[in-house]
C-alpha cells in the first residue's frame, strides 16, 4: 500500500459522459473493482439466481468484465489470475440455488479484493442497520439522486454560493471622482477648458459633461450595475468609439 495518502473517488466517475468510451488501463480496471465492491453485504441477482456478495466482494462474469472494461475475455483471465497471484483479489465460483447448464462465459465469478478495509475504511456497522440488502441489479448500491450528485461533485458542478457582486442603483450622491476624471483625461477628454486671455475662467470640459450625462441617462432608465465606476469606464469608451468613427477629436466633440 502507497503511503502518499488517499483521496475520495466517487463511483460514478466511470460513468460519467465526459470521459470517452475506451478501453481500461489495468490501473483503471483495479480501481474500478475496488469501486464496485459492495461496502456491505447483500444479494444480487445473476443469471443463474440469487448470489450473496460480502463487503469487499464483487460478484460479475468474466464476459460482464469483458464488456465493461472493453477488453477480449482471454485479457480479463489474464488479469484476474495476475491479481490473484499478487494476493489483491481471491477467486470464487459460488454456488446457485438453482442448477447451472449454461456456458461458463456466464458464470459468475465472485471475487474478493484483499485488504478491503484499507480502501474503504468504516463499514456496514457505522450504519444503524446491518441488515442484508436484496438487490435486483449490482449497480443500484444508493440511490439515483444521490448518483447524479456525486457526478457533479466529481466535475466540480454542485452549485456554490455566488460571490457576484449584486447589481445595484446609481447612488444618491456619486460625484465624479479623481479616478473618473483621470480615466476620461487618458482617452482624451479634458475636464476642464484650459484658461486663455479670452477666457480667464476655466470652464467644464467635455469629461464634466460627460459624466453629467451618464448619470442623467442611467438614473433616467433606473439602471442596475454590480460595479458603477466600470459603468463609466465603458460610457467613455464608447464614446471614445463613436467619435472615432466619425472622426471627430475626442476633446472636441459635444458629450452625449
Amino acid at each position: 500500500m502507497s503511503q502518499r495518502g488517499y483521496i475520495h473517488l466517487g463511483r460514478a466517475v466511470f460513468d460519467h459522459p465526459i470521459f470517452a468510451p475506451e478501453p481500461f488501463t489495468e490501473r483503471e480496471a483495479w480501481m474500478w473493482l475496488i469501486c464496485e465492491a459492495a461496502w456491505k453485504p447483500k444479494r444480487i441477482r445473476a443469471p443463474h439466481g440469487m448470489v450473496t456478495v460480502e463487503r469487499g466482494q464483487v460478484a460479475h462474469s468474466q464476459r460482464f468484465l469483458a464488456t465493461k472494461w472493453r477488453w477480449d475475455r482471454s485479457r480479463v483471465r489474464r488479469f484476474l489470475a495476475l491479481l490473484e497471484s499478487e494476493e489483491m483479489v481471491t477467486q470464487l465460483r459460488p454456488s446457485f440455488d438453482p442448477a447451472s447448464t449454461q456456458q461458463k462465459a456466464h458464470e459468475t465469478t465472485q471475487l474478493t479484493i484483499c485488504n478491503y478495509d484499507k480502501y474503504q475504511p468504516g463499514g456496514p456497522s457505522d450504519e444503524p442497520s446491518n441488515e442484508i440488502e436484496n438487490e435486483q441489479e449490482t449497480n443500484q448500491d444508493r440511490p439515483k439522486d444521490k448518483e447524479i450528485n456525486t457526478k457533479k461533485e466529481i466535475m466540480g458542478m454542485v452549485s456554490k454560493p455566488s460571490r457576484k457582486k449584486p447589481a445595484r442603483p446609481m447612488p444618491d450622491i456619486f460625484p465624479m471622482s479623481e479616478t473618473h476624471r483621470k480615466y476620461a483625461e487618458r482617452r482624451g477628454y479634458r475636464y476642464e477648458t484650459p484658461v486663455s486671455f479670452a477666457n480667464l475662467k476655466a470652464k467644464p470640459g467635455p469629461a464634466q459633461e460627460m459624466f453629467e450625462a451618464f448619470k442623467n441617462h442611467h438614473t433616467a432608465k433606473g439602471s442596475l450595475f454590480a460595479d458603477w465606476d466600470a459603468a463609466w469606464r465603458t460610457w467613455v469608451d464608447n464614446q471614445a468609439k463613436w467619435d472615432a468613427q466619425r472622426g471627430r477629436a475626442p476633446a472636441l466633440r459635444p458629450a452625449l
